[in-house]
C-alpha cells in the first residue's frame, strides 16, 4: 500500500503518487488544477498547511485517500 505523511510538500507527494492529484483537487485544491499554481505553490505547502486553510479534515482526508488504496502515516492533522 502506499503510504504518504501530512508534513510532505503536496508536490512531492503527486509525484510519488499522480493518482492524489485528483484526490487533492476533490478536496478543494482547486489552485493545483493550474500548471503554474501547482509548479509553485504545491512545491512549498504541505498537505497539513493546505488541509488548515482549506478547512479540510481528517477524516475527509483519509476518507477520499481509501478510496484509491493510499494511506496517511499521521493519525490526525
Amino acid at each position: 500500500m502506499k503510504k504518504f505523511s501530512l508534513d510532505e510538500k503536496v508536490f512531492d507527494v503527486v509525484n510519488r503518487i499522480p493518482e492524489a492529484k485528483a484526490v487533492f483537487i476533490d478536496l478543494g485544491f482547486t489552485h493545483l488544477a493550474n500548471d503554474t499554481m501547482y509548479n509553485t505553490v504545491a512545491k512549498v505547502i504541505t498537505l497539513r498547511k493546505a488541509a488548515g486553510m482549506h478547512k479540510v479534515a481528517y477524516e475527509t482526508i483519509v476518507d477520499a485517500f481509501e478510496g484509491i488504496d493510499v494511506e496517511i502515516e499521521e493519525d490526525s492533522l
